[in-house]
């Protein structure tokens, strides 16, 4: 059971449902609730438990004198709250500093920064970050780290906030909030405002130790177009008489001084391997799927730092797919392009021969990393080997699962 999903389970994920509920009457209503409470720091929320627990304890005032704590604790709190407009922040200006990418279980660091614009020095201005969705939590810090002590005219101030996110795909979170501390630290003024926050989160790349691919054809006809030429990806062929419109750095000074004769280098294209790496989405095994996309993620980069070009493609989905390959630095694209693949219902799976092997039929080798190994997947296996395809298969097992989720090296 995954508490922290069902902890925000009358939350909405997007941001676009979230703005709604804030703006329906019931999100109006509710917001007007917390909106004290989330005006007082930590101390002042510390300060109003107790104050509560004062009031119940002291509700005979006559035999006991505990009701007098609640009134010192609660008049506290009371003065601060209704002192905290006293405090605006005018001429101060915020923003936030976000990662635009980051791994799963990486720690993102949000930097917020104050600039005081007025002519008055601001003290004990305090950065917060948005409610974050179930799969991200706040890292536990000190709150002197979330704190300007001072802000001179014309200065600039920094904070830093870091927060870790356990789950792939693209993030649309809210405001980060500044707001000047109250005397005794109790409350906090009127709040600024950064812009939203939009962070992509890409899977993890399991650890590839080795990978066994099918053997396949070095070269393909035509070659790639889109590999740049690069120091040892030209086979030289020859010599040949120099022709008008011949580059000048092709000519070969010790023939043309043995024949008398302009002589220029003749090359051929050195084409590359080039093989697909099919992800299967067909299941609804959340733990499995998530393993088969590091595994996926860990091929792709595996073969990246080789000399083939690869070609990503999502079982079920149309389109070419991303391409990585050496020279290309496409890696990161593949990887949010695996940030955003979802799963499918299981039973979508038994039309998947007829579907994806006629695109597969022009790759000279292919892998696929199924997440079972039934009917339909063999069928599509075997259709593509049929047509002289070689073929490699890696089938996510629970074993496999945990072994992704320890972080061990895999051999394939």
């Amino acid at each position: 059971m995954d508490l922290a999903r069902i902890n925000h389970i009358l939350i909405p994920e997007s941001k676009e449902a979230r703005d709604r509920l804030r703006h329906s009457r019931i999100g109006r209503f509710l917001g007007r609730i917390p909106g004290a409470v989330g005006s007082l720091t930590r101390e002042g929320q510390t300060f109003a438990l107790v104050a509560l627990l004062a009031a119940a304890f002291g509700i005979d005032a006559r035999g006991t004198d505990v009701y007098l704590l609640f009134c010192v604790l609660g008049g506290a709190v009371a003065a601060s709250l209704a002192v905290r407009h006293a405090f605006p922040m005018d001429g101060v200006e915020v923003d936030v500093v976000a990662p635009r990418r980051l791994m799963v279980g990486e720690i993102a660091t949000f930097v917020v920064v104050c600039k005081n614009r007025g002519d008055t020095a601001r003290t004990m201005l305090q950065a917060s970050g948005p409610f974050l969705p179930w799969h991200g939590r706040w890292q536990a810090g000190l709150p002197a780290d979330r704190i300007v002590a001072r802000l001179e005219p014309g200065s600039q101030g920094r904070v830093e906030l870091r927060a870790r996110f356990v789950r792939r795909g693209e993030h649309h979170l809210d405001p980060f909030e500044v707001a000047a501390r109250v005397p005794f630290g109790l409350a906090l003024g009127p709040p600024l405002e950064t812009p939203g926050v939009r962070l992509r989160v890409v899977p993890r790349p399991a650890s590839i130790a080795r990978l066994t691919l099918p053997a396949g054809r070095a070269r393909m006809p035509g070659g790639v177009a889109r590999v740049p030429r690069r120091g040892g990806s030209m086979d030289l062929l020859g010599v040949r008489p120099y022709r008008a419109g011949d580059p000048a750095r092709d000519l070969h000074a010790r023939s043309w001084a043995r024949t008398g004769m302009p002589v220029v280098r003749e090359y051929e294209q050195e084409h590359v391997q080039r093989l697909a790496v099919v992800l299967d989405v067909f299941t609804q095994d959340d733990a499995r799927f998530e393993a088969a996309i590091a595994i996926t993620a860990g091929i792709v980069r595996h073969l990246a730092r080789g000399e083939a070009l690869v070609d990503l493609l999502v079982a079920g989905e149309r389109g070419s797919g991303r391409t990585v390959g050496p020279g290309l630095s496409l890696f990161e694209q593949a990887l949010d392009r695996l940030a955003s693949v979802k799963r499918r219902p299981a039973a979508e799976a038994r039309a998947l021969a007829q579907r994806m092997a006629p695109r597969l039929s022009r790759f000279p080798s292919v892998v696929f990393v199924l997440l079972a190994a039934d009917t339909p997947r063999r069928a599509l296996v075997e259709r593509v080997a049929a047509m002289g395809v070689r073929c490699a298969r890696v089938v996510v097992d629970d074993a496999t699962v945990r072994a992704v989720e320890r972080g061990e090296a895999l051999s394939l």
